[in-house]
């Protein structure tokens, strides 16, 4: 795998990376699952009659999206091939990806935005300004159906990212506003995109630390001391010392899940609250199962670093 520099490192801007489509070739899934021979011709299959542009995407996307289970394998190991190769080990990453469809002719899909715009944590969210995006397009892009990024933060100099099949583009949308316009190719663009948050030094120390928790006996509502959650530095996640078996990741927290032979399993999820004029706070919640016992659990982490 090579990667080309666009401007700057992957980690910092954004990078344009080759693959293996004989490894990872979603493109023959998504022929198949749509239908046609040719992604870039789509338009003249789904269109035409009484159907209207709007709705053919949404039907075109909603079948990708509801196929996903048959491409899922191989989606993670992508991630785990390409998306750490460009950014290192990765604390987590978005499931599914979410699907993109522009037919030939088609107006923009999306305005010029930052991904960050649309937090519910607030734009200036630690962990989430450290998020990088992976656009993977199924179809040669450029021109009018690629996607248009700025070359650094508020610049404003707005340039399509010519990609072809077997090339993916890792940047931060975070910081970099970017967006599709009309699609005069004439060519119909089929792309899927999902989000990583790097294990990078400066990243990952901002979730680590010591979650104090309050349990309330899910039977009796009756308080009782909890287990705490640990977030470390070398990435791992532990409950009273039992491991995390997966989590799933969104920009403003995580959903833990544990699946233990000591009979703990259940999921908690861990969000970032940013107030204005206040401090980031770390709080969770969730249930567990521990010995048969089922308990919901409450809590926020301590100041300072994990010990």
């Amino acid at each position: 795998m090579t990667g080309e520099v666009w401007f700057g490192s992957a980690a910092r801007v954004g990078e344009v990376i080759d693959y293996s489509t004989a490894d990872f070739d979603f493109a023959d899934w998504a022929r198949l699952v749509l239908q046609t021979d040719d992604l870039g011709r789509l338009h003249e299959r789904m269109l035409g009659g009484n159907t209207q542009l709007e709705a053919a995407r949404r039907m075109a996307v909603g079948a990708l999206s509801d196929a996903f289970g048959g491409i899922e394998e191989t989606f993670h190991r992508f991630v785990a091939t390409v998306a750490v190769g460009a950014l290192g080990p990765l604390v987590a990453y978005q499931v599914p990806p979410v699907f993109r469809v522009q037919f030939a002719g088609a107006s923009s899909i999306s305005r010029m935005h930052k991904d960050r715009d649309y937090s519910p944590s607030g734009p200036d969210s630690p962990v989430l300004r450290r998020n990088r995006n992976v656009w993977v397009p199924l179809t040669p892009v450029r021109g009018g159906s690629a996607l248009w990024v700025e070359s650094a933060e508020d610049r404003g100099d707005f340039a399509p990212v010519s990609l072809e099949y077997g090339q993916v583009l890792v940047f931060d949308a975070m910081s970099l506003s970017h967006g599709s316009r009309v699609n005069d190719t004439g060519m119909t663009r089929v792309s899927f995109e999902f989000r990583c948050l790097p294990m990078a030094s400066h990243a990952w120390p901002t979730w680590c630390g010591v979650y104090r928790r309050t349990a309330l006996h899910l039977r009796g509502q009756r308080p009782v001391s909890g287990p705490e959650l640990r977030l470390e530095p070398d990435g791992s996640v532990r409950l009273d010392g039992v491991p995390l078996r997966s989590a799933r990741y969104w920009p403003q927290g995580a959903e833990l899940v544990w699946d233990a032979e000591d009979g703990c399993s259940g999921r908690v999820t861990l969000r970032e609250l940013a107030e204005p004029g206040h401090p980031v706070r770390y709080v969770f919640s969730g249930s567990l199962k521990r010995s048969g016992v089922d308990f919901g659990y409450i809590g926020e982490r301590d100041p300072g670093p994990a010990q």
